[in-house]
């Protein structure tokens, strides 16, 4: 009988630990499946990040375009006004010329 209560124990032992083994074997599945949930969750928010800074770069793009647009315009601008002013320049200093010829005129006419 020493036997049979033995192997009764170890049976007895031998179940617990299985039953052991099985709820953490559980308590790993639902782990493991929490894991892969949040992997998802994350997978998916790092896909949004990438759209979202596509997104940006594109922007950033096409405001680096008008702005290129804006300064040749401005430099186009200031090439114009430069030479406006020259051009006045010239014609202010023949327009002082033709007023010191006139007034010499004048005086010689006196």
């Amino acid at each position: 009988m020493g036997l049979q209560q033995e192997n009764a124990s170890m049976q007895s032992k031998n179940l617990k630990v299985t039953q052991e083994l099985n709820g953490k074997s559980e308590e790993q599945e639902v782990f493991i499946e929490e894991y892969r949930k949040q992997v998802k969750e994350l997978k998916s928010k790092y896909r949004e990040i990438e759209i979202t800074l596509q997104v940006i770069k594109d922007e950033c793009s096409i405001l680096t375009e008008e702005l290129n647009k804006s300064k040749n315009c401005l430099k186009e601008t200031l090439t114009d006004k430069e030479t406006i002013e020259a051009e006045l320049g010239s014609e202010k200093a023949t327009s002082n010329e033709l007023l010191i010829k006139c007034k010499a005129l004048k005086n010689d006419l006196e």
